[in-house]
């Protein structure tokens, strides 16, 4: 019995050794497993960041190839707008140049001519300075798109100050600051300029005494109203629709109202 016990312990003994050896053996084939996954992993991980890093290097390049061109073709531009720049400048001097000069001449027709033709040069002239002026404007500042009103219809109000004061007219202009489109400046300088013109060749006559003209504007967002009048006692009664003023209104598509109760006086609004 006692041979036989020991070699039951000897059995489990071996039996137990071989138990722990599978045991050892698993273990290790897990480990073994575990670091494989674990070198995988990294590798994988590797790779990703050997292409994250390269396509950055790729946007990187592509980046710098478009902003050199970008610095090319922006230069590029500049000399075309520096050039482009000179060229408006010598056109503008030159028109300029050109319309001080139509207005010299027409004051030479003046000093030569007293009679019948002295009120159509004077109005040719003042239209031309109307448009003289508007292009000054324009030469001057880098909005080449709208026109400060106040300076440009101030201006218009300078160049016929002489005409007023040898009629003896009081002249009141009311013009609150605001811009408009060039082309919509130049009909509204127009209409203003033939409006003075007419009201000193056709409103007073020699009698009347105190003589005047008002010219306000009021605006909003949307729209323009131009209120123009006279107190000229040869207005009075009268249906006065003068062709040049009423072709620029037509195209202003304005909406008008004219009395002449007590002298002429014109109100138009025109969109903006």
């Amino acid at each position: 019995n006692g041979y036989a016990t020991d070699f039951n312990l000897r059995e489990n003994s071996i039996e137990l050794q071989k138990i722990e050896r599978r045991y050892n053996v698993n273990l290790k084939e897990k480990e073994l497993k575990l670091k494989n996954t674990e070198i995988e992993q990294f590798e994988s991980r590797f790779w990703y960041m050997l292409l994250f890093i390269g396509i950055i290097i790729i946007v990187v390049i592509i980046l710098v190839i478009n902003h050199r061109r970008t610095l090319r073709t922006n230069k590029q531009l500049d000399k075309l707008s520096k050039e482009n720049e000179f060229l408006l400048r010598e056109a503008n001097h030159r028109i300029h140049n050109n319309l001080q000069l139509i207005i010299i001449l027409i004051n030479s027709e003046l000093n030569k001519d007293s009679g019948a033709m002295e009120s159509q040069l004077i109005k040719l002239q003042s239209q031309v300075d109307s448009i003289a002026t508007l292009h000054k404007h324009l030469y001057q500042t880098d909005d080449k798109r709208s026109v400060n009103m106040v300076e440009y219809i101030r201006e218009i109000k300078i160049n016929l100050q002489d005409h007023f004061e040898a009629k003896n007219v009081q002249v009141v202009f009311n013009i609150p600051e605001f811009k408009v489109a060039t082309d919509q400046a130049m009909q509204i300088g127009l209409i203003i300029t033939e409006l003075c013109i007419n009201t000193l060749k056709h409103a007073f006559s020699d009698e009347l005494e105190n003589r005047a003209v008002l010219l306000s504007m009021e605006i909003d967002k949307h729209m323009i109203l131009v209120s123009y009048k006279d107190n000229g006692d040869l207005s009075k009664g009268k249906e006065i629709k003068p062709k040049l003023i009423t072709q620029l209104l037509r195209q202003l598509k304005a909406e008008v109202n004219i009395d002449t109760t007590a002298g002429y006086h014109i109100q138009f609004k025109i969109n903006r």
